[in-house]
Parts: C-alpha cells; structure tokens; sequence
C-alpha cells in the first residue's frame, strides 16, 4: 500500500495524485505526506527543569530573647568568662553592672573573719551509696539562724535554672551551679557559675562567696583581688549597708521583710529574706528574694509587675559535678582567697 495523503487543514485522506483536498480545498504540498505506520508523539504535560532554580530554605529565626554579646568571645576560656560579666550582672545584683564597674570599697569593714559561725548555718552532710561521692543538703528551718548573712548563701552540689528578663529587653534561660573548686582556700564559703548559651555555645561567669565578720562577701573570679559587699550579719527589718563610689554614685541596699514564704511554682520557699536595692549608678531599684541555701532566687523592679530574675528548677546534682563547674569556668578559684588585702 502506497503512502497515504492527509490534508493539513481538516485531516481528511486524500489520494497521492490530489492537489487540492475534496473537503476543504485546501492545496496539498509534497511535504505534508505521512507515513501511515508513523505515530504522532504526543508532548508530556510534565516536563524536566533543567538546572531549575530552587528556593534557598528559609533562614533560621533569630533567637527572639537575647541579642549578641558585644565583643563577644570565639572560645571558652578567660576570655569567654570575662566577655559575659556584662550581660549577667544585671541579673545577679539587680542593676550590678555599675556596681562591678567601681573599684574599692567601704573602710569599715571588719579586719578579722568571723571565726565562731554559727553552726547551724553549716551544711550537713550525707553519704550517696551509689557513687561514694558526699552530698551536702540544706539546713532544716530549726536550724537556720534568719539573722545570719551565711545562712543566705547557695549549698554547694545544686544546679538551678533561671528565666531572666533584663531592663534592657534582653531575655533567656539561666543555669547556675553551686559548688566548690578542688582544694579551693578555706576561706571560700560557696563558689556560683552563671552559664548562657549563645548561638549554640555556652559562656560561663564565675563568682565567689566568702564570710566577714560583719557579713557575706563576694569576689568575681575575673577580678581575684577585689571584692564587693554581699549580705550583712545582724539582719533585721529596716537595716541599710551601701556601696560608695565617687564616681558611679551610690548603691544602697534595705531590709524589707524577712521570713517570707514565697511560691515559684516548681517549689515554695520559706523564711525568704526581701532587700530592696537602690542602684543610684545605674538609676533603678530592684526587689531581691533570697532563700536560705538558696542564695538569690528571684528578683523584680520596685512595682513588683517586671520579673528580672526568677528561678524556674532546681535540682541536686552532687558535689563533685558542681566542682567540675566551676573547675571549667573559674581559672583563677584557686587565687580566690580572703586575705585582708582586698
């Protein structure tokens, strides 16, 4: 059978000697003749993109609570330790930056330790059988001496979480550890760790807690040879201590209340002492509750509606994991010593 003839117009067969086609008159060329056999492929509606384009994902979101450290540090170390005083102390002292800033500190204080602390306020200890490791656990309400600065401190072996909200807008999560470094000064009550994460890296700051006669002190393991009022002994309702400085103005801090019951949710706290802080440096005051065993565990401006620092967990981690704390966040605990000098 000879090659069939279609008309390109109407489709209609027509014969090899046609010109025109008998349907439509449409005139036939040469090249318009199909092989009968031959199939028409058909164009998929789907086709392959070469080489198409494909939308990047979508950036991470920025952690929507804590903007970059300035200068932020590119590694643990002294540097990483001294890079975060800045973002902390607002937490810890309620408007502290200024007050870490200030050099020196009041004459008055006392030139000996107090050597007859009250033994109530020592922590008892008990033997964990699974590990051999010693745990020490908070005093019990019969034995707290509400008048004594060192019953306020932290009892070394816990880790606790914070949720902080800076005044500056700032926010985020907290973690604090309380211990002691190995073969750390006697004189060295408890030693805390603050440690944040920063885009997927932690920066620890490091401070150090010791006893004066007259009160708690602390020491920043930044700055080994300086140290800074903490608490004072003979705590009653109304009594003030301050912090001078010619330069940065004053801090004074007052007794508001003691032996109050405070609820955080996870856990409530009794016999809480409250002292308010009036940071004239930096030109706000912050409400500070700190707990026997606990040190501070949660702080608010002076309306009480702005929550700066609020514990949210609390757990006892054992000694010797709080000692690895602060081995790797405090390089210098071992200088950390009350020598009178400071």
């Amino acid at each position: 059978m000879g090659d069939s003839k279609f008309c390109t117009n109407c489709g209609a067969k027509t014969q090899p000697e046609d010109v025109f086609c008998e349907s439509c008159g449409q005139k036939l060329e040469a090249d318009d003749y199909e092989n009968k056999s031959e199939v028409k492929e058909e164009k998929s509606p789907y086709q392959k993109q070469e080489d198409s384009i494909v939308p990047p994902a979508r950036q991470a979101a920025r952690e929507p609570f804590r903007e970059p450290f300035p200068d932020r540090p590119k590694k643990k170390g002294n540097s990483g330790v001294i890079a975060v005083v800045a973002l902390l102390v607002i937490v810890i002292f309620g408007g502290g930056y200024w007050f870490f800033s200030q050099k020196g500190e009041n004459d008055n204080i006392a030139d000996q330790p107090n050597q007859n602390a009250d033994s109530s306020n020592q922590n008892s200890q008990a033997s964990n059988e699974g590990t051999g490791e010693t745990q020490q656990t908070e005093p019990t309400s019969s034995q707290l001496d509400l008048t004594k600065a060192r019953t306020y401190l932290s009892t070394p072996g816990y880790k606790s979480t914070f949720f902080v909200n800076y005044p500056d807008g700032m926010a985020g999560v907290v973690e604090r550890f309380s211990g002691r470094g190995p073969n750390a000064n006697e004189g060295v009550i408890v030693s805390e760790v603050e440690v944040v994460r920063e885009n997927g890296e932690d920066y620890g700051y490091g401070f150090h807690y010791v006893t004066r006669q007259d009160g708690s002190y602390y020491i920043l393991d930044s700055t080994p040879f300086e140290i800074y009022p903490h608490l004072k002994d003979d705590l009653s309702i109304g009594k003030t201590w301050s912090y001078k400085d010619e330069v940065f103005g004053d801090i004074v801090w007052t007794v508001m209340d003691m032996g109050v019951d405070l609820d955080l949710g996870f856990e409530k706290f009794s016999n809480c002492l409250v002292v308010k802080e009036d940071n004239q440096a930096a030109g706000f005051v912050t409400i500070a509750y700190y707990a026997p065993g606990s040190g501070m565990i949660y702080s608010t401006d002076a309306s009480g509606n702005n929550d700066y620092y609020k514990m949210t967990a609390k757990e006892q981690i054992g000694t010797e994991q709080a000692e690895s704390q602060i081995v790797k966040w405090c390089p210098n605990y071992l200088e950390i010593k009350d020598d009178r000098t400071q």
